[in-house]
């Protein structure tokens, strides 16, 4: 049996639990018992709808005005909020792509459809749907930051033609050749696969 002080906290204990579920009773049900709003006037009565009209014609701000003019600040908070938190998380230094605003809203404004998605979704799930789906694991790793916008290196690998990849593989070594062509594996393939079609 427990007896002094414990036994006593136990009952105090106890005590404070009953008085909290009774406040939380109470609290319950003064909430069902507040009555509903009532109806907006300015929606039903034509009189006041004029009246607003007109005020809103003189340039006097109505109360959807400023709705509207508040919850465009708050669209446009997150907005800034999203895209610092994407260019933040992915930065190029997983081997991923890197966010680059300006691309996205590029991408965005040519594929008007995309524009209520959740921008991260529309960066992994659109534009960069290869690097994200987990195909690209069997292809070497690049340290190297992957963007949308042509460098100067990826304007090297698309000019890359029969010729050149037969030029440069004859004036390199057997070791040479072994690392450039295994280097540059995927622009060779795609190179062969343009000239298959």
């Amino acid at each position: 049996k427990l007896t002094g002080s414990t036994q006593e906290r136990i009952r105090q204990l106890s005590r404070s639990k009953r008085e909290l579920a009774e406040k939380v009773a109470a609290y319950e049900n003064t909430l069902r018992t507040v009555p509903p709003p009532p109806p907006q006037v300015v929606e039903s009565n034509p009189d006041v709808q004029q009246a607003v009209q007109k005020l809103r014609g003189v340039g006097i701000a109505t109360q959807e005005d400023v709705d509207s003019r508040i919850s465009q600040s708050l669209a446009t908070l997150r907005y800034e909020q999203e895209m610092t938190r994407l260019a933040s998380i992915y930065n190029g230094k997983d081997n991923k792509p890197s966010f680059d605003r300006a691309e996205y809203e590029e991408f965005v404004r040519d594929n008007p459809v995309y524009a209520n998605y959740y921008p991260e979704d529309t960066f992994k799930m659109k534009m960069f749907a290869d690097e994200f789906s987990g195909s690209s694991d069997t292809e070497p790793e690049v340290n190297e930051p992957k963007t949308l916008k042509p460098t100067k290196t990826s304007q090297h690998k698309e000019s890359l033609t029969p010729e050149y990849i037969e030029e440069k593989l004859k004036s390199l070594d057997a070791d040479g050749k072994k690392q450039w062509y295994s280097e540059h594996l995927s622009e060779i393939n795609a190179v062969l696969g343009k000239m298959a079609q």
